[in-house]
């Protein structure tokens, strides 16, 4: 049975640029890439299901990095102001 459609992201460039590059990273904190590759399949569209399959990661987890990015957006788009980026697109 499907569950409801989960809430989308939208990225800015910035964090579009930022989240790219954090995922590319050969070396570093893994948990790190794999949150980042998260927000960005979440930001192309796909499902939490979709992503989990994806990534081989458990469903939950992908929730629970959805509902992290979109609770701390008003904080990101509010550091992209101030750093003079493009925090204000949507």
């Amino acid at each position: 049975m499907r569950g409801p459609k989960p809430p989308p992201i939208v990225l800015t460039p910035t964090q579009r640029v930022v989240l790219g590059r954090l995922a590319r990273r050969q070396t570093g904190a893994q948990r790190l890439v794999r949150r980042a590759r998260i927000i960005l399949e979440a930001a192309s569209g796909a499902n939490n299901d979709q992503i989990a399959t994806l990534l081989g990661i458990d469903r939950g987890t992908v929730r629970t990095w959805r509902m992290r990015w979109l609770e701390a957006l008003p904080r990101l788009k509010a550091a992209e102001k101030r750093a003079g980026g493009d925090g204000d697109d949507d």
